[in-house]
């Protein structure tokens, strides 16, 4: 049931707190202050786990006494998760960086009496487990699910287009391979300087730019850019002339034509 929590605070007794701080005394070997541990316990709320411990301040001069001039008690309180609920407390880290992580060492808790202190444990820890499941954290968590559902959508549609343009890209590169096969079968023996530019020689500035624009409605071109310095592309045609280009893609008509 909401706003009901179980579990039980142990104390020491003040002879076991005592007997405690005269051990510290004998065996520490730096500091002359310090607390020890006197009440804690394990509480669950909503069916989460949570723990208080109540701290008790002493220095070697005086024993057991207040941590400063304004503190009414000698005690404070600290609220933490035990190792059960730590796998939760991780994953709620980035929504509330102090999800049932909190202590009494605050100046409005000055006045406070240990009971009042380890009832504000109580409410701090309710609340942090409230907001994980119906407050602020649940809130953020949820819009992170959403967002991180977009992200997804997204990643699917952007892999989707990817895909669609390397396929693109490889049946251009094909088109334009099978060509240039057709065209060494045919003309084993043309190069650069011999038949295959001699016969791309000949033909008029309109045909050649007649089988330019066929050759790029085709795909023969695509994935490549041309300049009036030359040709800036990419395998096969990589530092080739305009003019190279131009001829070879006449003889490619005409392959494709015969």
């Amino acid at each position: 049931m909401k706003n009901k929590y179980t579990g039980e605070l142990v104390w020491k007794s003040e002879e076991e707190q005592l007997k405690e701080l005269e051990k510290v005394k004998k065996t520490s070997m730096y500091g002359t202050d310090g607390k020890i541990v006197s009440a804690e316990g394990k509480f669950v709320y909503r069916g989460i786990a949570y723990t208080i411990m109540v701290l008790r301040y002493y220095n070697f001069r005086e024993g057991f006494t207040t941590m400063g001039s304004e503190r009414i008690s000698p005690y404070h309180a600290v609220v933490e998760f035990p190792e059960e609920t730590k796998p939760i407390a991780d994953l709620v880290y980035n929504f509330d960086s102090e999800f049932l992580y909190h202590d009494t060492l605050h100046y409005w808790n000055d006045k406070q009496t240990a009971e009042q202190q380890i009832q504000v444990c109580h409410d701090w820890a309710m609340k942090d487990i409230d907001n994980l499941f119906d407050g602020e954290i649940a809130k953020k968590i949820d819009n992170s699910i959403k967002e991180l559902q977009k992200a997804k959508d997204n990643l699917k549609i952007k892999s989707k287009e990817v895909k669609m343009e390397l396929k693109s890209k490889n049946d251009a590169y094909k088109f334009n391979q099978e060509y240039l096969d057709k065209a060494k079968e045919i003309y084993p023996s043309c190069s650069e300087d011999s038949e295959l530019g001699c016969v791309a020689c000949q033909q008029t500035q309109n045909e050649i730019m007649s089988a330019l624009a066929e050759a790029e409605e085709k795909g023969i071109l695509k994935g490549f850019k041309m300049s009036a310095e030359g040709f800036n592309g990419e395998y096969p045609f990589e530092g080739k002339s305009d003019e190279y280009i131009l001829k070879g893609l006449k003889k490619l008509q005409e392959i494709k034509n015969g």
